[in-house]
């Protein structure tokens, strides 16, 4: 008995906050949202519409992170699918050509809006945060290559229980996201 709990005292219990992290060919739980996929070693591959990530997800402080490749014509777009209620469905967009990222609100209508000071790169990586803390919702661009970022954020009556979806709204060729993440932000307990 001693030896087994001097074992147990020595053992380090690591805890992560990823709810969800996966990349390349192991990226899953991913079913069309009125678009049409493949996943292979590259990652997921959007040749057109949405998908919808199969994770119902019941925290209010998290985020989606997206890492991809995107085109200077790319219009793409973050959002939350309701399960329960109305109050899940929200969205946020990037709209490379015109350099803006926005988060419509509630029902569809304009939300808060900004254009980001750095160019699209054709085939670049960058990283897309879609977060939701309590009644914020906030939405980031980062250049992998540049580090330069930018985000748009608003206060929005949000639900907690929700499956992430994203996908193309328009531009050339396959969107390509070699890793998605879910990560609690939490700060009370690790999730």
């Amino acid at each position: 008995l001693t030896e087994r709990l001097d074992a147990l005292e020595s053992e380090k219990l690591e805890f992560s906050n990823y709810i969800y992290k996966k990349s390349s060919s192991n990226i899953s739980n991913i079913s069309a949202d009125g678009g049409s996929f493949t996943i292979d070693a590259n990652g997921l591959n959007i040749s057109s519409g949405g998908v919808t990530l199969d994770k119902q997800i019941n925290l209010s402080k998290r985020y989606l992170e997206l890492r991809l490749k995107l085109k200077t014509d790319t219009v793409f777009y973050i959002g939350t699918k309701n399960v329960e209620n109305v109050v899940g469905e929200q969205q946020a967009e990037i709209n490379c050509g015109t350099k803006t990222i926005k988060i419509n609100a509630l029902g569809g209508t304009a939300g808060a809006s900004k254009i980001f000071a750095f160019d699209i790169v054709n085939d670049r990586e960058y990283i897309l945060r879609y977060f939701k803390i309590d009644n914020v919702q906030r939405f980031e661009i980062i250049d992998t290559v540049t580090t330069n970022s930018d985000f748009v954020e608003e206060n929005a009556q949000l639900g907690q229980f929700d499956k992430y979806k994203f996908g193309k709204i328009s531009g050339t060729g396959t969107i390509i996201i070699s890793k998605i993440s879910i990560k609690s932000i939490l700060t009370e307990r690790p999730y």
